[in-house]
């Protein structure tokens, strides 16, 4: 299996997993603006996933760590919720950190491959080639348009 498929796999099924029980610990969340933002990242999360915009998960998933944190210190939710799902926000950003160097793509040092050769004064080039190229010359002179 291809690493650009496992990472089509993952990051669809890491967010599914993480945004369903973000939604379940906001739904028990008494803060409204608490339970509207969790709730928003998750959405946000499992759709940017679902998308394939993987690149764009980090936006999501940092900040959701120090927000399950303060809300678990700040007694709104249970800190056995907090920790678990922290732990698989740190799996899915060690997976985009992954998947990031995985998009760059090598550069190679190529100078070694080509031949450094000036180009032919056109008096050097053969008589039959510069016939050619200069009876094309005079042709597009004498076919200039009359004022």
């Amino acid at each position: 299996m291809s690493e650009s498929l496992e990472f089509n796999q993952y990051f669809p099924r890491k967010s599914f997993e993480i945004s369903y029980a973000l939604v379940r610990i906001a739904s028990a969340v008494k803060s409204q603006s608490l339970r509207d933002h969790l709730e928003y990242h998750a959405f946000a999360l499992l759709d940017k996933a679902s998308s394939g915009k993987f690149s764009e998960l980090y936006h999501h998933t940092a900040p959701l760590g120090y927000f399950l944190k303060l809300a678990a210190e700040g007694g709104l939710i249970n800190p056995a919720n907090a920790i678990a799902v922290s732990r698989e926000i740190d799996q899915l950003n060690a997976a985009i950190g992954e998947f990031e160097k995985a998009d760059t793509l090598p550069v190679f040092d190529l100078s070694g491959n080509f031949l450094i050769l000036a180009l032919p004064n056109r008096h050097q080039w053969p008589k039959s080639r510069r016939s050619i190229i200069f009876r094309r010359a005079s042709r597009k002179k004498q076919r200039a348009p009359r004022s």
